[in-house]
């Protein structure tokens, strides 16, 4: 994808929004469970993931999503606004089961993210909107 600019160990990298992303291994527990790669942004910790590859393309999809909240949508490549999109939807998925399952006392920290999402969500389709009516339909559908 290429919004990530990683280190020769694809472990390190920076983002072009500015973002800081790691990639740790972390080791299975002695339960004989398998490891996992964990994703750090800014030094949070955002998620873990099954394989080495699995952690860079998520990572590049969050790059994705940090570029749309920075406005440099228009920056972004066909494949990295549908990247973002897909990361999007999975966030808010998460964010719509949370509110559904969360106590009322955790709600309104919920409901702040979910708004979030959905505004981060909405700057994607718009993207994808303005590049269709710039473009024309997909070649795939334009008669021959």
């Amino acid at each position: 994808m290429g919004l990530v600019t990683w280190n020769e160990k694809l472990t390190e990298g920076r983002g072009r929004s500015g973002s800081r992303y790691a990639l740790w291994f972390e080791r299975p527990s002695d339960d004989g469970g398998h490891g996992r790669w964990r994703i750090d942004v800014d030094d949070a910790v955002l998620c873990a993931v099954e394989s080495a590859a699995s952690a860079v393309w998520r990572a590049e999809g969050l790059e994705a999503v940090r570029c749309i909240i920075r406005g440099l949508g228009a920056d972004l490549t066909d494949e990295q606004l549908d990247h973002a999109q897909a990361i999007a939807r999975e966030m808010m998925e998460a964010a719509d089961h949370a509110l559904a399952t969360a106590p009322s006392a955790n709600r309104a920290q919920l409901l702040h993210s979910a708004r979030s999402l959905r505004f981060v969500t909405d700057a994607i389709r718009k993207q994808c909107s303005r590049r269709e009516r710039e473009d024309g339909p997909p070649a795939s559908l334009r008669s021959h």
